[in-house]
């Protein structure tokens, strides 16, 4: 296995560890015992485990800004940019569960408040909602308390996607994009 491989497979088999696991329950040696390999090997590439599960919050991040990213008419409305978007980074999780399940478990962990002031999570997002044009169709809400929403219906979503048996994911993506658009929009959007 080539270098660029066994930092792969170090990357992949921590996500699935800890979408598993969690972060607590997710020593380096089970880790290492999932990839095959030795702990030094993943101490070779990443100094510290902190170090591993942030390179692992910036690469989805990075997946994720990609989907942001994406060139969406300027000119279509507000609802359907931002409903593109969110569909975008569900498909996402739902074809991606154990990098979904990561972010659940980076979200609500202590990992989360010392990484915030570092790096930009969803920045695209942000300066979309920033601009007057879209603000001033939306509630008089801090831009970060939307971002959250935002996020936390989609990690919603993703979640009943993967315990309902009787909707369909499409229904979810339905109704949970729609949860966020009307608990935002200013009641003439």
């Amino acid at each position: 296995m080539n270098q660029k491989n066994k930092k792969s497979e170090i990357i992949n088999s921590t996500i699935r560890v800890i979408a598993k696991h969690g972060f607590a329950a997710s020593p380096v040696s089970l880790i290492a015992k999932e990839a095959d390999i030795s702990v030094g090997l993943i101490y070779k590439y990443f100094p510290s485990k902190e170090s591993l599960i942030f390179g692992i919050y910036k690469e989805i991040l990075s997946d994720i800004d990609l989907i942001l990213d994406q060139k969406y008419s300027k000119n279509k409305p507000l609802k359907r940019q931002l409903k593109r978007r969110w569909i975008g980074i569900f498909n996402y999780l739902c074809d991606n569960p154990s990098k979904a399940k990561f972010l659940q478990e980076f979200d609500s962990s202590v990992y989360i408040s010392t990484i915030k002031n570092d790096i930009c999570d969803f920045c695209s997002f942000t300066d979309l909602i920033e601009k007057s044009s879209v603000k001033s169709q939306l509630k008089d809400l801090d831009g970060k308390l939307i971002l959250n929403f935002f996020k936390s219906t989609i990690l919603t979503g993703f979640t009943q996607v993967q315990m309902e048996e009787q909707l369909d994911r499409k229904t979810i993506e339905n109704g949970m994009f729609s949860m966020f658009w009307d608990g935002v929009r200013l009641e003439s959007s």
